[in-house]
C-alpha cells in the first residue's frame, strides 16, 4: 500500500507518492532504539548502530553495526543470533551484523549512519 503525502505551500498543494517501508517513520526510531538496546547488552559490544538496507522481499531490512570492546573472538554471526533471540517478532530480526573498528563520526561526534548505509544502497534507483 502506498501513502500519498501532500504539503501546502501558500496557494499550491504539492504531493508525492511514498514507497512503502518495512519500518514506518513513526515506528522506525522506536524499533531502531530497541535493536540498539539489545545489541549493547552483549558482553563484547561497546557501541551499536542500526540502519536499513535494501531487500527484494521486504523493501528494507535492518542491519546492525557494532564496535567491540576489545579484540574478541566473537563473530558477527554469533552476535546476530544472540540479538535475534532477544527480539520478539520474527519479521523484526536483524538480517546482518557488521563489526567495525570504529563508527564514522560527524564533527559533533554523532554516528554517520548514511555513511554506513552507502555501500548497500549503491546502484539502487531509490534510497527508501
Amino acid at each position: 500500500m502506498r501513502k500519498f503525502v501532500s504539503r501546502v505551500f501558500g496557494p499550491k498543494v504539492w504531493g508525492k507518492m511514498l514507497a512503502p517501508k518495512l519500518f514506518p517513520k513513526a515506528d522506525q526510531e522506536a524499533l531502531r532504539q530497541r535493536f540498539i538496546e539489545v545489541l549493547v547488552q552483549h558482553a563484547a559490544v561497546r557501541e551499536a548502530a542500526v540502519f536499513g538496507i535494501p531487500s527484494e522481499k521486504w523493501g528494507e531490512v535492518p542491519v546492525g553495526a557494532v564496535v567491540l570492546k576489545s579484540v574478541s573472538t566473537v563473530t558477527a554471526e554469533q552476535v546476530r543470533v544472540w540479538a535475534n533471540a532477544r527480539v520478539a517478532a520474527r519479521y523484526q530480526q536483524l538480517a546482518e551484523i557488521v563489526i567495525l573498528e570504529d563508527f564514522p563520526r560527524s564533527s559533533a561526534g554523532k554516528t554517520l549512519k548514511r555513511t554506513l548505509r552507502e555501500p548497500y544502497w549503491a546502484g539502487h534507483a531509490t534510497k527508501i
